[in-house]
């Protein structure tokens, strides 16, 4: 089988995360969500706490690397829309944060990675 294409490996990694989530106890509440400055890979709900979940996938490379390709500009957009979709969804009074999720795919089930709060690392 041919290795995944950027856009497969990103849907991979989304699909694992939501997944992921999921088995949490979290609801998802979007996939793909997008506004003026971004995109948002998953949105959830744990309680009353609204989960905007950024999905970093890669193939065979450390999740530090994933982890890094975060940055403080791509942090700001991500708040950015997030408050973009607490406004649309009249979920402004509730509390929330952003979450980054790397998946490192190999052979076997994919290795997951979970950073809460990553606008304060």
């Amino acid at each position: 089988m041919p290795p995944a294409t950027h856009l497969q490996l990103g849907k991979q990694g989304e699909d694992a995360a939501a997944a992921y989530v999921t088995s949490l106890g979290w609801k998802v509440l979007a996939r793909n969500w997008r506004g003026a400055h971004g995109e948002l890979d998953v949105i959830a709900q744990d309680g009353e706490t609204v989960i905007f979940v950024e999905v970093k996938a890669r193939r065979g490379a450390s999740l530090d690397e994933a982890f890094a390709r975060v940055d403080k500009r791509k942090q700001q957009h991500l708040a950015l829309t997030a408050e973009e979709y607490l406004e649309a969804a009249d979920l402004l009074d509730s509390p929330w944060r952003i979450d980054v999720i790397a998946v490192r795919f190999g052979g076997g089930a994919p290795e997951i990675e979970h950073v809460q709060d990553a606008l304060i690392w």
